[in-house]
């Protein structure tokens, strides 16, 4: 069966169609006037699906602030069990990465909530209904997970701490203030040096408890640590292959591998478990992955030697012994022969890039000049940073070589100004750079 997912705002003629699969569907869904479907498709937001010119199902929702509310999503009864509604829901992803994340209400008791959990929303709380009924009802919540220069867990990685991934056992540890392994981790000379952080996998595994009390104090106690969320991109490849390896056959077997996948996609370097089974693969993840699977005590026993290995440089960039330093007057005409942008739209002559970076040199007050070298004593980026503005600071040059791990080079060069910028207490920066690839846009536009 083709299905193709329109908006539904230039295909005014289904508008009847919705009404009806709405209304008829008015039990689980509820009232919605069909005055109020109109206004929706008015502003475009309802997605259609469409098979040989017949709606089949519709996702309609409203944006509130900075996130998306899902208010219905649909199918015709005759078509259910055909994949569609994730297509309208992978569409509604594709149309609103601008926003936050995606956020709706479901009731506890209806089996669409294996659904969402399937799809990456996590169970974040509970709210009872307004009905005469008072059921209840689980809030779920699909962060877009991108990780900039200015997001939240970003800003966590300027305090220089080591950050590790505790599992949902070692969680209900520390809940529950028993087995004195994990409640070391808690001590208060150990959070100057680590951040213990959870997977937002953890509501799924807060949501299968049955006591509503202890869901509700479960999920106080997460919200007071970092959690990583699902990035789909990365997730998704990684999570295919090692289903292959592991064979997950029940829900808390896949919890458990998300938990491990999302640490890997977050380049975390330590995941504390008491799970025999995982302790077991450590070497296989270790050599794979870099991530060390490791006891509350293994950990803690490891401390000393862990905090002396290099805890700032992305974990592709570990091991290559790059180091950073002030630029000299000699190395000039290096800088000027490697990074002269040359393969651009933007024409720069060579007079014109040595000039800015004598210009920046000149005043050594207000102005820096970095550059990354390699073990062989290469120059394979650099940047510069101009104060002359209070509390701000502006970044008129930052270019990296045809460096094999070009891409990562740059987000580390951003990662470093950004520690840079909180170090000095900076409100804004300014990237006044005019020869950037299309490569290096990505992290700059992401935002949470």
């Amino acid at each position: 069966m083709q299905i193709k997912i329109i908006n539904l705002r230039y295909s005014p003629q289904f508008l009847p169609q919705v009404v009806q699969i709405g209304d008829s569907n008015a039990k689980t869904l509820g009232f919605f006037p069909q005055a109020a479907f109109k206004d929706q498709l008015i502003k475009g937001a309802i997605l259609g699906a469409i098979s040989n010119e017949n709606l089949v199902g519709y996702l309609m929702y409203r944006i509130s602030f900075d996130r998306v509310n899902i208010v219905h999503l649909c199918i015709d009864e005759k078509y259910r069990g055909k994949h569609i509604a994730l297509r309208l829901l992978d569409q509604l992803k594709k149309n609103t990465k601008q926003y936050r994340g995606i956020r709706l209400k479901c009731r506890q008791d209806y089996k669409e909530n294996s659904f969402w959990e399937r799809t990456n929303f996590i169970p974040i709380g509970e709210v009872t209904g307004r009905g005469k009924l008072g059921n209840l009802l689980t809030i779920w919540w699909y962060p877009y997970a991108k990780i900039d220069l200015f997001s939240t867990f970003q800003e966590k990685l300027s305090d220089q701490k080591i950050f590790v991934v505790i599992d949902t056992n070692v969680f209900i540890d520390i809940k529950r203030n028993e087995n004195q392994e994990s409640l070391a981790l808690v001590s208060d000379w150990i959070e100057e040096e680590i951040e213990l952080c959870l997977t937002s996998e953890i509501f799924n595994d807060i949501q299968r408890n049955k006591d509503n009390n202890e869901r509700t104090s479960c999920r106080n106690l997460a919200k007071r640590f970092t959690v990583l969320n699902i990035n789909e991109e990365k997730f998704n490849p990684i999570y295919q292959n090692l289903k292959t390896v592991f064979n997950p056959n029940n829900s808390r077997d896949k919890s458990d591998l998300k938990h491990i996948v999302i640490s890997i996609h977050e380049e975390i370097n330590y995941f504390i478990t008491r799970d025999s089974y995982w302790l077991k693969k450590s070497d296989f993840f270790e050599e794979t992955y870099n991530l060390r699977i490791l006891k509350p005590v293994e950990f803690i026993s490891q401390m000393d030697e862990i905090l002396q290995k290099s805890k700032y440089q992305p974990k592709k960039l570990a091991g290559t012994s790059l180091y950073s330093k002030e630029l000299t007057s000699r190395e000039i005409n290096v800088i000027i022969n490697q990074f002269q942008c040359t393969s651009l739209n933007v024409v720069e002559r060579k007079k014109d890039f040595r000039k800015k970076i004598e210009n920046h040199l000149s005043n050594p007050k207000i102005n820096s000049f970095t550059n990354i070298i390699n073990p062989e004593g290469k120059i394979i980026g650099f940047f510069t940073i101009n104060r002359s503005i209070i509390n701000q600071i502006n970044i008129p040059l930052i270019r990296v070589s045809n460096y094999r791990l070009k891409d990562t080079l740059f987000k580390h060069l951003l990662y470093k100004i950004q520690l840079i910028s909180i170090k000095e207490k900076a409100d804004i920066v300014v990237l006044e750079e005019t020869c950037l690839e299309d490569s290096c846009f990505s992290p700059l536009e992401d935002r949470t």
